[in-house]
């Protein structure tokens, strides 16, 4: 059974680990991503500053969606091929790595591509 986390405590732990804080706009980003998800709201338009980290709490948001709900699917659409694969390289990386995820990590490593992946059900 999962412990039920709100997006805020995931990042924070993640965080934790990388010996980072969490910025006060971090927070702000989370809590909207949150609200909105959970209000069913699916569709979504991040805007805000250079270099604030919209691509990593994304990244972190789809790892965090993907523990609350193993059998969800998510398409990661870029600009470029290439902005993509950094993207769902950088999911899988929070999935190996957060200390919440180990359980989403797949047996069989056919099924952890560099382009595409599934975790556990």
């Amino acid at each position: 059974m999962r412990l039920k986390v709100n997006l805020d405590m995931f990042v924070m732990i993640w965080n934790q680990m990388q010996n980072q804080t969490t910025p006060d706009i971090h927070l702000m980003i989370l809590r909207w991503l949150e609200q909105a998800w959970t209000s069913g709201n699916n569709r979504l338009l991040l805007m805000a500053f250079r270099s604030c980290g919209k691509s990593t709490l994304v990244g972190i948001f789809a790892a965090w969606l993907l523990y609350q709900n193993p059998n969800l699917r998510i398409l990661i659409v870029a600009a470029e091929d290439s902005l993509a694969s950094k993207m769902v390289r950088n999911i899988k990386r929070i999935l190996e790595r957060h200390p919440l995820t180990s359980g989403l990590i797949p047996k069989v490593m056919d099924q952890w591509a560099s382009d595409r992946f599934t975790v556990l059900r």
